[in-house]
């Protein structure tokens, strides 16, 4: 370059102009010869003896071409680093969107948890029971009864739905959702391929992520999904037997569910009779109130973390012919909770 440069006598305008286009042409080595900055001050800092209207004009012909590409090189570079954040963005927000397709699972603020050894009975806001299995678990969230009816089951439970127009009651459990407007229906997920048993009224199971792969299984009838083949199978028209084991409960011999033996008395009072257990049934409470209410009742001292135990709605079922150490071991294990004891009435709890 220093042999086409003006400064050079013998240089011509002709060879200035030649010198422009080899700058416009070899964009990829302009800041191999001055960056804007470096031309600024080789032009402020010539001789003046040097400023004459034929050189200025050919300096600025060089000085623009180099300045105009590396301009554009700087442009198309931030452009481009301006994408690659915007793709990092977008790619982050869909990451974190996940997968919508069971609510209930997302944001879970009430959570029970049957670790007892006999099946238990819950009672929902909208008075929907729920006959929980021992080691079965089930989850909603705040809004239940308010803008929608969602439970989330891992496991296996009885349902008894109360009737509400316009907000259908959805069971999630595994790859399928079982939804009634008022009814009475078992899901059992404790099974590699879960299934439904439907006792009273109408219901929909579809999977969870097609919804077009669907059954409306009628009273009496065991549907199964196979994960395997996608497909709902029926299983039997029977009642499911281990029903029959229930406590408290009896199943005629029959075992179809729905027929009438006489007016008032068919399969399903037989089976749902009321418990012959006593139990406490604390729903949607405050964890302070079921600790001081377990005080009062088994006349014992319960010390327990009040800000915490201000803080946490839970909903228990308890067996009131358990001792209390044993329900208060029980409240601990599903709350994260420890438990000790000092003596016969008094219990500490702590988190």
């Amino acid at each position: 370059m220093k042999d086409k440069h003006p400064n050079n006598k013998e240089n011509t305008p002709e060879g200035m102009e030649a010198l422009s286009r080899h700058l416009k042409e070899q964009s990829m080595n302009l800041d191999d010869f001055l960056s804007e900055e470096e031309w600024q001050k080789f032009l402020q800092q010539r001789p003046s003896a040097h400023h004459n209207e034929e050189e200025e004009t050919s300096y600025h012909q060089v000085y623009r071409a180099s300045l105009g590409r590396t301009k554009r090189k700087k442009a198309i570079i931030s452009g481009s680093a301006a994408i690659a954040i915007l793709v990092i963005i977008i790619s982050s927000l869909y990451y974190m969107s996940g997968n919508h397709n069971s609510p209930v699972t997302q944001i879970a603020a009430f959570t029970y948890k049957n670790i007892s050894a006999n099946p238990e009975q819950l009672s929902l806001p909208d008075r929907s029971v729920i006959f929980l299995y021992p080691g079965s678990e089930i989850k909603y969230q705040p809004d239940y009864n308010s803008s929608h009816r969602q439970v989330s089951l891992s496991g296996k439970a009885v349902f008894t739905v109360a009737p509400k127009a316009g907000l259908p009651f959805t069971v999630y459990c595994q790859s399928i959702a079982t939804t009634a407007l008022g009814t009475k229906f078992q899901v059992d997920g404790q099974t590699t391929d879960p299934r439904v048993h439907l006792y009273e009224g109408k219901i929909v199971i579809r999977r969870i992520q097609d919804s077009t792969i669907k059954r409306y299984p009628v009273i009496g009838e065991t549907i199964a999904f196979i994960e395997k083949e996608n497909k709902f199978y029926t299983v039997t028209s029977k009642a499911p037997q281990t029903l029959a084991n229930i406590p408290g409960r009896q199943a005629n011999n029959t075992g179809i569910a729905g027929r009438n033996k006489s007016p008032g008395d068919n399969e399903d009072n037989a089976i749902y009779r009321k418990p012959v257990r006593n139990y406490l049934n604390f729903s949607n409470k405050k964890l302070s109130t079921v600790f001081d209410y377990l005080a009062r009742q088994y006349k014992v001292e319960i010390h327990y973390p009040t800000e915490l135990a201000e803080a946490t709605n839970v909903m228990f079922s308890i067996d009131a012919s358990q001792p209390i150490d044993r329900i208060l071991d029980n409240i601990c294990q599903t709350t994260g909770m420890t438990l000790k004891q000092s003596g016969d009435k008094v219990f500490t709890i702590s988190k």
